[in-house]
């Protein structure tokens, strides 16, 4: 189990690195993106490129995974050939984990009930939506992050919500320094902190998050519960 486990981990691994360079960096073929920019207050189609296609928070969740995956998968495979690993970096693979959950979650939700209906209500193209990079980004992080926690030896713990949202809020700061010494735009329109309803939407993606992270700790705990039980 410890090998199949490790092998897993690190074919996750690999797939978001196969992603970040070869089906995005250095995709000849620019990405769509409508973001608003800063300075006019509009939103607009904006071509990107290379490792401009790295600035989605969705991108940063893929990465997340992928360190997630790569850290935990090489743990994993030095237990196997019999090595005992600190406690330090054992709590370090549970942590990066969590963080990559509840951005993994996070992402997916507000990609199927945001994102998506907003582009259909304003009658722009979604085929890009279902390449296979942002197929990785939206969904498959999620899904591959939500096998580990059920069938896996992560469990994640309470105070652990805090990772995400950190993580969440570090995106926030770099989104607005983009916006105003970068690329001069936001990525998605409803985290610019400027309009009077900003700060609820700042909020509303708290709870998203708090809510998302609370779903993977119920599982978390069902899954301990159930092996407690079995042993006793």
């Amino acid at each position: 189990f410890t090998l199949s486990l490790s092998l897993f981990r690190i074919a996750c691994a690999y797939l978001v690195f196969h992603t970040a360079v070869f089906w995005m960096i250095r995709n000849p073929e620019p990405g769509k993106m409508v973001p608003l920019f800063r300075e006019e207050r509009v939103t607009r189609k904006h071509p990107s490129k290379g490792f401009e296609r790295l600035i989605p928070f969705s991108s940063w969740t893929m990465i997340i995974f992928g360190i997630a995956m790569l850290w935990n998968g090489i743990s994993s495979l030095l237990v196997f050939f019999g090595i005992d690993l600190s406690d330090t970096i054992l709590h370090i693979g549970t942590a990066i984990f969590a963080t990559a959950f509840s951005s993994a979650a996070l992402t997916a939700i507000i990609v199927r009930y945001v994102i998506l209906p907003s582009m259909m209500n304003n009658g722009q193209e979604i085929d890009h939506m279902f390449l296979p990079h942002e197929q990785v980004m939206h969904n498959l992080a999620l899904i591959f992050l939500s096998l580990e926690l059920i069938l896996g030896t992560i469990f994640i713990r309470p105070p652990m919500i805090f990772l995400g949202l950190t993580y969440g809020a570090i995106y926030l700061i770099f989104s607005e320094f983009w916006a105003r010494y970068g690329g001069g735009y936001y990525v998605y329109e409803f985290i610019d902190p400027r309009p009077p309803e900003g700060p609820f939407f700042l909020v509303g993606l708290t709870l998203v998050c708090s809510f998302s992270f609370s779903i993977g700790m119920f599982v978390s705990f069902v899954r301990e519960f159930n092996i407690i039980a079995s042993l006793v």
